[in-house]
């Protein structure tokens, strides 16, 4: 009965919003600026996402508040700014996110200091309304993918070879995350490497390594986007060196891999209310590569998104969507415990479940 349900609410929404009287609209066509202007007054950005989501294992739903971010920021002088997140509601918690001075010299040099997202994961650097779907894949929650925030600094220098653009970035942290910093004395830093080919919108190729006290990330991806077709790819191998989970055996040798292929493809319909759909396709995988059975846990996440403002293709910036989303899993039940945690514990059974997500972002 609850299929039913969530089938013909999916059936409605898609076919009031697609259908609806057509006016005549405005397109926002916003520009990106090489050197940004100065502007002392800081300024304002907002992300809500509100979700329902029904677990098909369990036969139970639930409504959530994934995210309910502000972002203050602005321009000191034309090569000084800063930026200051917080997330009023990440999953039912407030959480400071980021605190950031950045210097910019010209095209080609940038430097960023205090706690920032460290730039390893490819997925748009994880920020909401660049991300198309309303999960992250599994090598970002479940794989220790690097994608955390930690204190420290890093700089990228820009250079051509050929007349073709190569980004390379390097940045040192604490390597604890963002957890308690009057604690986090070390002598063993953390340090990312980054090298990147190709332009940081459009087509690009990136090879890339973290590591920390704990485990050490090696990993490549890929992105096209051009005219509203996405493709990303990407590859993590991770040697983990001092983890354990409660009194099972410890990872200390082990290692883990983990992969994931996204397309999209945007197609504008010229209404007023929809002002394009964007059908996705994602599979993503955990594995480990020191096993036979390199493919323990695989996923198939079906979505289409309804956008209500027009799409910046320059930027795939995603500032007003309906997203609808279904995940279907392939997880070794026996194996589970080494991504997902302890399988008697719902919440982490929950991160393997079969899933239907209707989420909605907002972007002010």
């Amino acid at each position: 009965m609850k299929k039913t349900f969530f089938i013909a609410l999916f059936s409605v929404i898609f076919s009031t919003f697609l259908f609806a009287e057509n006016q005549d609209t405005v397109a926002e066509n916003p520009t990106s600026q090489i050197a940004p202007q100065v502007n002392l007054r800081p300024q304002l950005r907002a992300t809500l996402r509100v979700r329902g989501e029904h677990d098909l294992n369990e036969n139970v739903n639930r409504f959530n508040v994934p995210n309910a971010r502000v972002v203050l920021f602005g321009n000191a002088t034309e090569w000084l700014s800063y930026q200051m997140q917080v997330d009023l509601n990440n999953h039912g918690q407030f959480r400071f996110l980021d605190m950031e001075a950045r210097f910019r010299e010209g095209r080609d040099f940038s430097f960023r200091a205090g706690q920032m997202l460290v730039p390893f994961s490819q997925i748009q650097q994880l920020v909401p309304r660049m991300v198309a779907l309303t999960d992250l894949p599994w090598i970002v929650t479940q794989g220790r993918s690097g994608a955390f925030r930690d204190i420290g600094i890093n700089a990228t220098y820009r250079f051509r070879v050929n007349g073709f653009p190569i980004f390379f970035t390097g940045g040192i942290y604490n390597g604890a995350g963002i957890g308690n910093p009057t604690i986090d004395w070390t002598n063993n830093v953390a340090h990312s490497f980054r090298l990147m080919a190709g332009t940081a919108d459009n087509i690009r190729f990136s090879i890339k390594t973290y590591h920390n006290e704990h485990h050490e990330l090696y990993g490549v991806d890929f992105r096209f986007f051009r005219n509203g077709f996405t493709i990303d790819a990407e590859f993590l191998r991770g040697n983990y060196i001092r983890h354990t989970i409660g009194d099972r055996p410890s990872l200390e040798t082990s290692r883990q891999v983990g992969s994931l292929l996204h397309v999209g493809k945007m197609f504008q319909t010229g209404r007023n209310t929809v002002r394009y759909l964007e059908p996705i396709v994602r599979w993503d995988m955990l594995g480990m590569a020191n096993d036979f059975d390199i493919s323990d846990a695989n996923r198939l996440t079906f979505g289409l998104n309804l956008g209500f403002r027009d799409f910046n293709q320059s930027q795939f910036f995603r500032t007003g969507e309906l997203r609808l989303n279904y995940g279907h899993t392939f997880v070794n039940a026996e194996r589970a415990h080494l991504y997902f945690g302890d399988q008697d514990i719902a919440s982490n059974r929950r991160a393997w479940a079969n899933m239907i997500t209707v989420e909605f972002l907002f972007e002010i």
